[in-house]
């Protein structure tokens, strides 16, 4: 077996005294976590299941990885007054205005103002303004062919007055078996949240467009607070071993928005459905706002 990696992110600010990092100063990342399952079921249906199954993996990924994002995160994207202006300008007695309106459109008209221009494609003149506004807090993605065993905690929250820096001077390694230190701290998080020690962060996505002319809008935006992508492909049998303990805290008010306006398009053929199609929407307005996501995909061995 080989190959063996270890990371830590660490984002935001120092530790907090709710019991979030408990490990002693000289251990190592991976040393001191427990991992235990049980299950206990009763049931009517009698099943008799044999499972031998053997891993010796050409790889692995062993992955600690704790992601803590203290306070706000914005992401702002404005897009106006893109005026494209396909016809000649020193034949237009009307360019230049600088605003369009409803009863104003000729000055960038490109035909019928002036009979000498013609009629653009818009699959291959018409232009694409795009706005794009990205707001994460924690994002982590994982793609490997390995067999691949992972301890991942994320956390976003803000603080205020109430909570203090822990000294390092009281923090003791586990000598056996504990607690998942990660479920521990989501749930000294909740605790203060209730007791008012944590602030909602705020994570905002916003992208604003308006006041185009002749060209189509593609405007998103995505606010996220903690998001996790896992794939794994493993090329052999060896490596088909996933094992996995998320947790995913987020104290945070997310919201994402997404404004499009006053879109003018003109002049241009191919864009009804019974002409050539454009390949793209005039008007593409997205917003997605997420707390926690979580995706896991692990496929099985090509034969």
């Amino acid at each position: 077996m080989t190959g063996t990696r270890k990371f830590a992110y660490l984002a935001g600010a120092s530790a907090l005294a709710v019991g979030l990092m408990t490990a002693a100063p000289n251990a190592s990342a991976f040393d001191k976590v427990d991992w235990s399952w049980d299950l206990d079921v009763r049931e009517l249906i009698k099943a008799y299941i044999d499972i031998c199954a053997q891993f010796d993996p050409t790889g692995l990924l062993n992955l600690e990885a704790v992601q803590i994002q203290i306070g706000d995160v914005t992401a702002d994207s404005t897009v106006y007054d893109i005026y494209n202006l396909p016809g000649d300008p020193t034949k237009d007695k009307d360019h230049g205005h600088g605003h369009g309106n409803s009863h104003g459109l000729s000055w960038f008209v490109p035909t019928g103002h002036n009979p000498s221009q013609q009629v653009l494609d818009a699959t291959k003149e018409l232009p694409e303004v795009i706005s794009t506004a990205v707001a994460v807090a924690n994002n982590a993605n994982i793609d490997t062919d390995a067999a691949t065993q992972l301890h991942i905690g994320q956390f976003a929250f803000d603080a205020n007055d109430n909570v203090y820096p822990a000294s390092s001077n009281n923090s003791h390694g586990h000598g056996g078996p504990g607690p998942n230190e990660n479920i521990v701290g989501a749930g000294a998080l909740t605790l203060a949240a209730i007791l008012g020690s944590l602030d909602k962060a705020e994570i905002s996505a916003t992208s604003t467009v308006y006041d185009i002319k002749n060209a189509t809008v593609d405007s998103s935006a995505t606010a996220v607070a903690n998001n996790l992508n896992v794939n794994v492909a493993p090329t052999s049998d060896s490596n088909s071993l996933f094992i996995g303990d998320v947790t995913q805290f987020a104290y945070a008010d997310v919201s994402a928005t997404s404004s499009v306006n006053d879109v003018w398009i003109k002049g241009y053929k191919s864009l009804a459905p019974t002409e050539t199609v454009l390949g793209r929407p005039i008007v593409s307005s997205v917003a997605t706002a997420v707390g926690n996501n979580l995706s896991i995909t692990v496929k099985a061995p090509s034969p």
